[in-house]
């Protein structure tokens, strides 16, 4: 197996992925992103559907063999979909729960059991949201959030004592483009209740992924970072 390794970051083309790419490479990660489609990035790109559960397995082997093997892993793809709870379909329902949860959970899976069988340790850090904490507003999109809490903190607890870290940092409202999709009244009442009164930068979110990735976050297991302005 190669000794080469690589930080694989999913849903690398958005406003908080691009961030986290860059604090990795900052930090001399090397990184491969996963993306839907093709990107001209500064980092690699590797094309997969995340809901194709049955791609992810696949995805892991072919980084692993173009790139070098995994050791970080960083779980930032999700989507956001503005419904009441009343207006959810089972499309909706389905799809933010494939990307947000069981595309994470499969992932995760995919390259702990990797790791372990190299006996190698690593790091997962998933994005979980202040919604996951609180999923009164937009309940699916929040349920799945905290299903992210809670499937760090299980999986921080199975995966130690093999050396494999799992984390999660919970970001408030982040100034990038899903942000945009989030009613504004909402986010009015939201940033009147943050203490620092602003949404966050993808800076400021990528450097707390960049943090729990490191040697300096080796003593937290299934930990989540509440990054929100104070709100809680």
């Amino acid at each position: 197996m190669t000794d080469t390794t690589v930080a694989l970051v999913t849903g690398s083309g958005g406003g908080i992925g691009q961030a986290i790419c860059r604090a990795l490479g900052a930090a001399g990660r090397r990184v491969v992103g996963v993306e839907r489609q093709e990107r001209a990035d500064p980092w690699p790109t590797v094309v997969c559907d995340l809901t194709d559960l049955a791609a992810l397995k696949p995805l892991v082997e072919r980084i692993e063999r173009e790139y070098g093997i995994v050791d970080l892993l960083v779980n930032n793809a999700g989507i956001y979909r503005a419904r009441s709870w009343d207006a959810v379909g089972p499309d909706d329902f389905h799809a933010i729960f494939g990307t947000n949860v069981a595309a994470l959970f499969f992932l995760s899976q995919a390259v702990a059991q990797r790791l372990i069988a190299a006996k190698r340790k690593g790091a997962i850090v998933n994005l979980a949201s202040i919604a996951g904490r609180a999923p009164a507003g937009n309940l699916v999109y929040g349920a799945s959030k905290s299903a992210v809490i809670g499937l760090t903190n299980g999986l921080g607890k199975l995966l130690a004592p093999h050396g494999i870290r799992v984390n999660a940092v919970a970001p408030g409202i982040v100034d990038t483009a899903m942000a945009v999709e989030i009613p504004e009244a909402t986010r009015t009442r939201h940033l009147a209740a943050t203490p620092m009164g602003r949404m966050a930068r993808p800076d400021e979110i990528a450097s707390v992924v960049a943090f729990l990735a490191s040697d300096g976050a080796s003593y937290l297991a299934g930990a989540t970072v509440d990054a929100n302005g104070g709100l809680y």
